[in-house]
C-alpha cells in the first residue's frame, strides 16, 4: 500500500510578493522595539543614578564629616558657652557654673529643668514646713565659676529667657549658680540678647527709669533691647528711680526682716552651744574626739574618683594641697583655688590631727563619722538612667555598718557628728524627683548632728558652717597681715555685684539689681558671671571685692552663697536680700548683731522696684562703713577661714576650731554631762 505524504502546496505566483513585504515590516518593527527597549533601560538607569546622587544640602553633612575633629570640637564649644548647663531631654552639655566652679561647673546644683525643683524661698511670716517646701525649691547645679569676659555695652546672653510670667507666685528658685565672682573691670552692662521678661510683672510694679536729666551717658550704657523689655516706662521719661512715690532711698532697711520664731529659736539654741563652748576649759580632759576608721569605700575611694565624679570635669587639682587646691600665685602664699564643696576633705584632715583625738572610744565624748556623703551625692548628679536606689545604696550601707558598733547604739547616735560638703537639700530628695540622695531623711540620721554649708531651717540638728574660701592662713601673722592689707585697700567703687542670671523670682531680683547697677556704672561694678570665663579666676573675685565698699548678695541656686564669705574675707560689706542667705544659717560663725557686719534690703521690695539699692547704700555714712569693715576684719573674718596647717592657728579660732568646739559641747549636752 502506498502512503501519500502530505506537503504544503507551493504558493501561487500571484501570492509570492506579499509574504516578503510582511516579513520585512515585521523585522523593522522588532528592531524598533529593541531600540526603544534599550533606550528605555538607559533612561531608567540614568534616572536611578540621578536619584541616588545627593544634592548640595545632602552633601554638606558628608563634607562636614571629613573636617578635622578639632574644628568640630571648636564649633561645639562656641555654641556651648552657656553659664551652666544646656539641657535637652536626652543629653546634657555642661561647660561652666559657679556653685561647683566645675559643676556646670557648683555647691554643688540639678540640670536646669522644671523636673528638678527642690526648694523654695521662704515667704516672710510663714512657718510652712520645709519638707513640703522642698518640692517647690528649684535646685542646684552647680556652683560654676567659669564665665567668659565681655565688653561694656553688651546685654544679656543670647536667647536665655528669664520667663517670669509662667512661674507660680510661691517663688520657685532657679538653677545653676556661679560661685566665683569677680573682676576689677568697672564698666559692664547686660550680656547681649538675654531677655529679662519684666513685662510679666503686675501692673502696679514700679519699674525704675534709666536716666535723669544729667545722666544721658548712663542711658547709652543701658542697652535699647533691655529698655524695650520695660513696658511700664514711658520711653521719654526722665524720672530717676529714686523719685517714684513708693521708692525708699537713703535709709537702712535692717529692721524690716520679718522674724520667724521657729527658726529664731533654733538659731538661739545653736548660739548657746557656741557660747558655752567659749567658756569651757580648752584642755582635752573629758573632751575626747573619736574618729571612725571607716572602710575606704565611704571616703578615700570617693576622693580617688576625682577624675570622673562629675562627667565633664576633673576635680583632682581641687583636691590637691590638703584639699585646698592649687596655689594662686597672684594673691600670695596663703591663697588657693579651693573648691567650694571640699569641706568634707578639709574637715577630715583637720579632725585626724585634732589635739583631743582619742583612739579608745571609751574615752571619747564626740564621735566623728568621716563619710563623704557630698562626694557620693555629686557622683550621681549628672548621670542619666540612675535609680534612686543606686544613689541611696552607699548611705544605707553606712547605716548598716554603724549598727554593728556599740558606740553608735549607746546613745542612738546623739553624740555623733557628720560633716557634709553640699547643701542640705542634696541629701533630702523630694518626692517624685531623682536629684540627690535621701541620706538625711533616713530614720537613723535624725539624732546625730549634721554639719553642712547650708542647713535646713526646720531641722534643729542641722548646723551650717562657712563655705571654704580661697584664703588659708598658716600662722597668726598671716591673718594679721591680711587684716592690714584689706583694711587699707583703696575702694574706688561703692558697690560690687558679681552674679549670673537665674529664672523665677530669684532671676527677677537679680535682673533688677543688674539694671540698677549698670545704670550707676560710676558707682557700681557689675561682673556678669553668665558668660563663660568671666568669673573663673579667684584673683578677679578678690580684686573686685577688695575695690568695693558693698557687695550685693542675692540668693542663687539656693539661699546661701559662697560669695558672702569671699566678700567678708575681702572686707566688703555684704548686702543681703533674704535672711536665709546668712542670718538664719551660720549661728556659730556670724554675729547675731547683723547690722554690725551687713546691710539688709527686702528682696521682694527690690524686685518690685520699690527700693533704690544704690541710693540706700549711698546713704550709709563713710564713718559707719569704716566701722563695719573694721568689725568684719577684726572680729568676724578670722572665724570664717580654714587654716592651712593641720594643727590650725594659735591666737585665732578659725572656722574649724569654732565648729569642733560647738560639736563637742553638743555631745556633752546630749550625754547629760
Amino acid at each position: 500500500m502506498v502512503t501519500a505524504q502530505l506537503q504544503p502546496s507551493p504558493p501561487t505566483l500571484q501570492n509570492h510578493s506579499t509574504p516578503t513585504m510582511v516579513d520585512k515590516t515585521l523585522v523593522d518593527l522588532l528592531q524598533a522595539s529593541k531600540m526603544a527597549a534599550t533606550l528605555h533601560r538607559k533612561r531608567a538607569l540614568e534616572a536611578r543614578r540621578l536619584a541616588k546622587e545627593p544634592g548640595p544640602l545632602e552633601l554638606f553633612p558628608r563634607k562636614l564629616l571629613i573636617l578635622p575633629p578639632t574644628v568640630i570640637l571648636l564649633v561645639l564649644l562656641y555654641f556651648s558657652v552657656s553659664s551652666t548647663l544646656l539641657s535637652v531631654s536626652l543629653f546634657h552639655v555642661c561647660v561652666s557654673s559657679r556653685k561647683l566652679h566645675v559643676y556646670c561647673l557648683s555647691a554643688a546644683t540639678a540640670p536646669i529643668s522644671g523636673h528638678h525643683q527642690l526648694y523654695q524661698t521662704f515667704d516672710k511670716g510663714t512657718e510652712a514646713s520645709l519638707p513640703s517646701l522642698s518640692q517647690n525649691y528649684s535646685y542646684p547645679i552647680v556652683d560654676s565659676t567659669e564665665s567668659r569676659g565681655y565688653q561694656r555695652g553688651e546685654t544679656f546672653d543670647k536667647d536665655i529667657k528669664v520667663s517670669l510670667n509662667s512661674l507660680p507666685q510661691n517663688y520657685p528658685a532657679p538653677v545653676a549658680y556661679s560661685a566665683k565672682s569677680s573682676s576689677n573691670q568697672s564698666d559692664h552692662t547686660f550680656n547681649k540678647d538675654i531677655r529679662a521678661s519684666l513685662d510679666s510683672f503686675p501692673q502696679n510694679f514700679n519699674t525704675p527709669v534709666a536716666v535723669s536729666a544729667k545722666s544721658s551717658r548712663r542711658e547709652e550704657n543701658f542697652d535699647k533691647n533691655i529698655k524695650a523689655l520695660l513696658p511700664h516706662l514711658h520711653q521719654n521719661s526722665r524720672q530717676p528711680i529714686a523719685d517714684t512715690a513708693e521708692t525708699k532711698r537713703g535709709s537702712r532697711r535692717d529692721q524690716n526682716i520679718h522674724i520667724n520664731p521657729v527658726v529664731e529659736e533654733q538659731m538661739k539654741s545653736l548660739r548657746t552651744l557656741r557660747n558655752h563652748a567659749l567658756t569651757r576649759n580648752k584642755t582635752c580632759q573629758g573632751r575626747g574626739i573619736y574618729v571612725y576608721d571607716l572602710p575606704s569605700k565611704f571616703n578615700k575611694d570617693l576622693e580617688d574618683q576625682c577624675e570622673d565624679l562629675i562627667p565633664w570635669t576633673n576635680l583632682c587639682s581641687f583636691f590637691s594641697n590638703k584639699a585646698m587646691g592649687e596655689p594662686i600665685q597672684e594673691l600670695g602664699p596663703n591663697w588657693y583655688n579651693t573648691y567650694p564643696y571640699s569641706l568634707e576633705l578639709i574637715f577630715h584632715r583637720r579632725m585626724n590631727a585634732h589635739p583631743c583625738r582619742v583612739y579608745d572610744p571609751s574615752h571619747a565624748l564626740l564621735f566623728y563619722v568621716p563619710f563623704f556623703a557630698g562626694l557620693n551625692a555629686m557622683k550621681w548628679h549628672y548621670r542619666t538612667n540612675v535609680s534612686n536606689e543606686l544613689q541611696d545604696q552607699l548611705g544605707l550601707e553606712l547605716v548598716r555598718w554603724l549598727d554593728t558598733k556599740s558606740t553608735w547604739k549607746k546613745n542612738q547616735g546623739k553624740d555623733h557628728a557628720f560633716v557634709l560638703g553640699e547643701v542640705t537639700y542634696n541629701f533630702r530628695r523630694s518626692k517624685n524627683s531623682t536629684w540627690g540622695t535621701n541620706f538625711l531623711e533616713l530614720e537613723a540620721l535624725q539624732n546625730p548632728t549634721k554639719v553642712l554649708i547650708e542647713r535646713h531651717p526646720w531641722h534643729p540638728n542641722d548646723a551650717a558652717i562657712p563655705y571654704p574660701t580661697y584664703f588659708h592662713p598658716r600662722v597668726d601673722q598671716d591673718v594679721k597681715s591680711w587684716q592690714t592689707t584689706a583694711s587699707s585697700s583703696k575702694r574706688s567703687k561703692l558697690i560690687a555685684f558679681a552674679a549670673g542670671t537665674r529664672e523665677g523670682q530669684v532671676g527677677a531680683l537679680r535682673a533688677r539689681l543688674m539694671e540698677q547697677c549698670t545704670l550707676a556704672d560710676q558707682t557700681c561694678n557689675f561682673l556678669n558671671c553668665s558668660r563663660s570665663g568671666t568669673c573663673e579666676k579667684p584673683e578677679r573675685v578678690v580684686s573686685l571685692f577688695m575695690g568695693s565698699e558693698f557687695c550685693l548678695q542675692p540668693p542663687g541656686d539656693s539661699p546661701t552663697r559662697r560669695s558672702v564669705f569671699d566678700a567678708l574675707v575681702a572686707g566688703c560689706i555684704p548686702v543681703v536680700f533674704d535672711p536665709f542667705t546668712a542670718y538664719y544659717q551660720y549661728a556659730w560663725h556670724l554675729p547675731e548683731e547683723r547690722e554690725r557686719w551687713s546691710v539688709y534690703l527686702d528682696g521682694k521690695e527690690v524686685r518690685e522696684g520699690r527700693v533704690d539699692v544704690v541710693g540706700v547704700l549711698k546713704g550709709v555714712r563713710r564713718e559707719e562703713r569704716e566701722r563695719m569693715r573694721r568689725f568684719i576684719l577684726e572680729e568676724v573674718m578670722p572665724g570664717l577661714v580654714y587654716g592651712a596647717e593641720r594643727e590650725g592657728l594659735e591666737g585665732f579660732r578659725d572656722a574649724f576650731d569654732i565648729t569642733a568646739d560647738a560639736l563637742v559641747e553638743r555631745a556633752r549636752r546630749e550625754s547629760g554631762l
